[in-house]
């Protein structure tokens, strides 16, 4: 922690020498922003979907990982405001610190799992940047479902993460958005859930949907199994080390 704020004063001192462009206050419309997002899978989806529709930097720290590193090419993008997407267990909070230390505005937009956190973020979106997702291509997809998520990031548009029991919400965002037309992305692992989702959509919102398949190959499958490796031996890191809370650590062995 010391060496934290050590690396975060000389940084201090490297704005006021002009070294560092330093950044202003200005209209919300005018701000520079940049995303801070963890690497899950879903989250990270989510904000480079955003990023795209508004051109900003996203800045990646690995899930529940503290690293100054980040925090070092944040201040030298020189942003007027920070939008961290993902929960206190996924980003921690001492990016937070590193932010206020610095004068740098930030807003973290998350709920209790990625499918809170897609609502939370599109409600953001709508309540500050509405114009973004006027005519915008939604796409509905099951929110642990690897091959469904390789395929949106190809697409222009903004996903709905969906499980069996994680629809209502999802439902009530869809119509907020005022959409005219859905995409929804199966595959035999999501099939159940995006049937139920497809039959509530059609009942209840009554818009055009169009269903799309993802092909789950070998490596979309290994990927998935190294996915859930990397967080059960980073989840053994976390208990092992002192300073970071079990419940932290509890949370990524669900996760996985």
């Amino acid at each position: 922690m010391v060496a934290k704020k050590v690396f975060i004063g000389l940084f201090g001192i490297l704005l006021l020498l002009g070294i560092v462009p330093p950044t202003t206050a200005t209209e919300e419309s005018d701000l520079t922003l940049v995303i801070l997002v963890s690497d899950n899978e879903a989250d990270l989806t989510l904000a480079q979907k955003l990023g795209e529709s508004m051109n900003l930097t996203i800045f990646i720290t690995s899930w529940g990982v503290y690293d100054p590193n980040i925090t070092a090419e944040i201040m030298g993008a020189a942003p007027d405001k920070v939008l961290i997407i993902g929960g206190p267990a996924a980003v921690p909070k001492d990016y937070e610190e590193d932010l206020d230390d610095m004068g740098i505005e930030w807003t973290r937009i998350w709920g209790n799992d990625r499918y809170e956190t897609n609502i939370k973020v599109l409600e953001y979106v709508l309540e500050n940047y509405p114009e973004i997702l006027d005519n915008v291509k939604i796409i509905v997809a099951h929110g642990r479902d690897i091959g469904a998520l390789k395929k949106i990031k190809v697409e222009k548009a903004f996903p709905v993460y969906i499980d069996t029991n994680k629809t209502d919400s999802q439902t009530q965002i869809l119509a907020m958005i005022k959409v005219t037309h859905i995409v929804i992305i199966k595959t035999p692992f999501s099939e159940n859930a995006t049937e139920m989702m497809e039959k509530r959509i059609r009942k209840e919102l009554k818009v055009n949907v169009t269903k799309e398949e993802a092909n789950i190959t070998a490596e979309m499958a290994w990927e998935t199994i190294e996915i859930a490796e990397n967080k059960i031996l980073l989840a053994k890191e976390l208990l092992e080390n002192e300073s970071v809370k079990v419940p932290a650590a509890e949370r990524l062995i669900l996760l996985a």
